[in-house]
């Protein structure tokens, strides 16, 4: 059995995917698909909330989110960022520039879609089919997860 410290570190490097050195890396299931915010690594507990911004902002994107999109400091918190620099995505800080970033990146239509599976941002998201986002938080989204994502898309988007 592995000391708490060696866990630790196992876990930390498993988590990494956006580096301090620029390189964006990552791909590979590493937690459950259903692993909540607050679930355990190894849990199987689904997230389930509205399909509204503010849901899925705090349950996939913010910074407690199971996806955050700033939690690693390299990713979408600023311009200067790796993410955001690749992507053009600027989350920031707060839900409304999240919000705005993800317009801004072009990566939902305004006004939403009626099919969302074309919506760059569903393209965006790590599925098991593929995708490519989250790369530093380990979360992997889940039918249900993308489902959520897109009845908001389906229904304009709207903050």
């Amino acid at each position: 059995m592995k000391s708490g410290v060696a866990r630790s570190l196992g876990v930390a490097a498993l988590l990494c995917g956006c580096g301090a050195s620029g390189e964006v890396t990552g791909g590979e299931l590493r937690v459950p698909a259903s692993s909540g915010p607050d679930a355990a690594v190894g849990s199987d507990a689904p997230i389930t909330g509205p399909s509204t911004w503010t849901a899925l902002y705090t349950d996939y994107f913010g910074p407690k989110g199971a996806a955050s999109c700033t939690s690693s400091g390299t990713c979408h918190g600023d311009a200067n960022q790796t993410g955001a620099r690749k992507s053009r995505f600027i989350c920031g800080s707060t839900e409304s520039s999240c919000y705005d970033g993800i317009f801004a990146a072009e990566l939902v239509p305004v006004g939403g879609s009626s099919d969302p599976s074309q919506v760059s941002l569903r393209f965006a998201l790590r599925t098991a089919a593929g995708g490519s986002m989250p790369k530093a938080s380990g979360f992997v989204f889940s039918e249900s997860d993308l489902a959520r994502i897109d009845a908001w898309i389906r229904t304009g988007a709207a903050r």
